[in-house]
């Protein structure tokens, strides 16, 4: 359905947004490198633009978290990358 609820809330999401949170819960826990990330929704000439999944990963707390500033959900792992950390149900 393409849907995401924060409780029984709707959350829209571009869709750019739904495929990076569908990619970073279907590997809940692990963390994800930004280039694997670029180069799966942006393409290979991509995977140096960090400036880009950093863009995306901010819209897509603004619309998730409680506090963007302070994630619960998306977390980033300082030097590494992006996991996702919210409840895997």
């Amino acid at each position: 359905m393409r849907r995401v609820l924060l409780g029984d809330s709707p959350i829209p999401l571009s869709p750019t947004e739904f495929s990076l949170l569908s990619e970073l819960a279907l590997n809940f826990g692990q963390v994800m490198l930004p280039a694997d990330l670029l180069r799966v929704f942006w393409g290979p000439a991509y995977v140096d633009d960090i400036s880009l999944l950093r863009t995306a990963i901010w819209r897509l707390r603004r619309k998730l978290e409680a506090d963007p500033s302070n994630p619960e959900y998306v977390l980033t792992v300082p030097r590494v990358g992006y996991t996702f950390a919210g409840d895997s149900s």
